[in-house]
């Protein structure tokens, strides 16, 4: 490394110095990143593949933000039929798990009124719990609550073999009610409480030669309850057809920058280099919304406090991945504190960034060469008309590229005149 030169040489052996600082070896952060000369090669290939104007064009806001909400707009409808699922206790025991500690404790305390409204009209409707004659309902709830809390002051004791009975099923109960309840507080005590959020969309943009395709995630509760030894994976699954004509939906892990860090403290910028062995390469907007294009992201890592793994996820559509867009800067410097401003979290700007161009297929006869001006004039209209402003190529860019395609065109006209006559008259 020490004979290499440049910048990008000396940032890369850095990089896998710090990752080795981090709590990697270097001889795994290297194989990660790859050594510094093939991972240059390689960005160099895929700049080289996307400054290809007949391929690609740079420009910003190729597409706009989704003007759904994003429960519709990341909405797939799956739909499970010939088979029994958990049911309603299924869906009561995750609400319970899931829900927030206020609610199940309201939830809970209404039960247990209701519960013992219940037991309590048991008694009255049997003749009373305690064998008075002149006793009201508010007796008999008054003995139910009584029961349940176990507080027994001894005013009131049951009489007769219907309140006893009712007492021993109503003892059952009570005893399973409070260890659920008990469970249940313990639990969502032990949790990890930690506050995090996603960005709504995903930006592409330029980053070293090539479009990145961008997501943040952050840390809200700051250095106070970091995230240790974090880890993230992305996925992306699209519907596909084969050489059969069988459609399938694969599901495929897209490869990230970086993909693990020691620590989240503010915000992490996760970015996934879009190049040919990338499954967004050459894709555009229309392709994805086609496909039925969706992204999952999880990041995971340890909680400092209980030390208990925390899992988040998030889901995108075909409709939040932005082309032509990069978030604005979020931390800045302020009175000697690294300042984080969540205000900007999902505000975008324009950005560079290459965009497939799709051109029509010449009909032109096979010895008569296609007008490449027209052609490339064509494709600077469409795209100028269809929401994509800003196009970086110039008129004499258009022209120069137009005059390589028609000295192409003229070249390979002659050669095949030279070897085989002419083709004037045949189809192409």
């Amino acid at each position: 490394c020490t004979r290499m030169r440049g910048s990008r040489a000396r940032m890369l052996v850095s990089s896998a110095a710090a990752a080795a600082h981090d709590g990697h070896s270097c001889k795994s952060s290297l194989a990660s990143l790859g050594s510094p000369r093939s991972q240059l090669l390689d960005e160099k290939k895929t700049q080289a593949v996307y400054k290809d104007a007949k391929r690609f064009a740079v420009g910003t806001s190729w597409n706009q933000p989704p003007e759904l909400a994003r429960e519709e707009r990341t909405r797939i409808p799956f739909r499970h039929v010939n088979i029994r699922d958990s049911g309603w206790s299924g869906r009561w025991y995750k609400h319970i798990l899931q829900g927030s500690l206020w609610l199940v404790t309201v939830e809970m305390t209404a039960y247990i009124f209701i519960a013992n409204l219940v037991f309590g009209w048991a008694y009255w409707i049997s003749g009373g719990c305690c064998g008075e004659e002149d006793a009201y309902f508010w007796d008999d709830f008054n003995f139910s609550f009584q029961t349940f809390t176990t507080v027994g002051y001894g005013a009131l004791s049951p009489e007769g073999v219907t309140a006893n009975v009712l007492v021993f099923f109503q003892g059952i109960h009570n005893i399973l009610v409070t260890t659920i309840f008990a469970g249940v507080v313990f639990t969502k005590f032990i949790r990890p409480r930690w506050k995090f959020m996603f960005s709504d969309c995903m930006v592409v943009h330029n980053v070293r030669g090539a479009p990145h395709m961008c997501l943040r995630f952050g840390c809200i509760d700051g250095t106070y309850n970091p995230l240790l030894n974090v880890s993230a994976t992305a996925y992306l699954s699209r519907s596909e057809t084969d050489e059969d004509g069988f459609k399938f939906f694969p599901t495929r892990t897209l490869a990230l920058e970086t993909d693990s860090k020691y620590s989240v403290q503010a915000v992490w910028t996760l970015q996934h280099r879009i190049d040919e062995a990338s499954p967004m390469f050459n894709r555009t907007s229309e392709d994805m919304q086609e496909s039925t294009t969706h992204f999952h992201v999880t990041v995971m890592g340890i909680d400092p406090v209980t030390e208990e793994t925390v899992c988040k996820m998030i889901h995108y559509g075909s409709l939040d991945v932005l082309f032509g867009y990069n978030f604005v800067d979020q931390v800045s410097w302020v009175d000697g504190h690294v300042t984080t401003d969540f205000a900007n979290f999902n505000k975008l700007k324009p950005a560079p960034c290459y965009y497939p161009v799709r051109k029509r297929k010449a009909r032109a006869a096979r010895g008569t060469p296609a007008d490449p001006a027209a052609e490339a004039a064509a494709a600077h209209h469409q795209l100028l008309h269809s929401n994509r402003p800003n196009i970086d190529h110039s008129i004499s860019e258009l022209k120069e590229i137009a005059e390589e395609e028609r000295e192409e065109e003229a070249r390979l006209a002659k050669k095949r005149n030279t070897k085989y006559g002419s083709m004037d008259g045949l189809d192409d």
